[in-house]
């Protein structure tokens, strides 16, 4: 809340706020107010950067988080797994509905007719295990990549980060 974030800065005037928002693509109005209460204001993705921007005068970016779902430790521990599975021709896309977004619904409906891991699904993903999602990405060779208004989405990370190979929009 911003009465705790008010009363921290009270407690430590010397000290220099900074925020790597890596959400600010889909949660604007958290993202104001937070470039506000900060010192320092870095956007994680490219979308509405220049109105966020706007409120701090110290902001920089893009940049990019990468992979958000897996550690440095946990990839080598798993390295024989990421380079040595047995991976599927069909492509994976699963993504997760969004309402506000019909024109990329539709589109990831429309590629499912030919490609059926992409699809749209229950947003269940983030009840799996780290290792499930890591069996899920490394099963396929090819990750479908349906970006909200051209954003560059983590899952571009995470195809890479799996070994595999993002199927993205030639625009990014």
């Amino acid at each position: 809340s911003t009465d705790f974030f008010w009363s921290l800065r009270k407690k430590a005037p010397n000290s220099i706020f900074v925020c790597w928002d890596y959400d600010n693509h889909h949660w604007v109005a958290l993202s104001v107010m937070v470039s506000i209460l900060v010192d320092i204001y870095i956007p994680a993705h490219s979308e509405n950067v220049n109105a966020i921007t706007k409120f701090n005068m110290n902001s920089f970016g893009p940049i990019p988080c990468g992979t958000l779902q897996w550690s440095k430790d946990f990839a080598k521990k798993n390295l024989k797994k990421i380079t040595n599975t047995n991976r599927s021709n069909e492509p994976l896309g699963h993504h997760f509905e969004y309402k506000h977004f019909t024109y990329r619904n539709g589109m990831i409906r429309k590629v499912n007719e030919v490609y059926k891991e992409v699809a749209l699904v229950k947003p269940v993903y983030h009840d799996k295990t780290p290792t499930q999602r890591l069996d899920e990405w490394t099963n396929h060779k090819v990750h479908w990549v349906m970006p909200v208004f051209n954003d560059l989405p983590l899952r571009l990370f995470d195809a890479v980060f799996t070994g595999g190979i993002p199927l993205i929009p030639k625009t990014l």
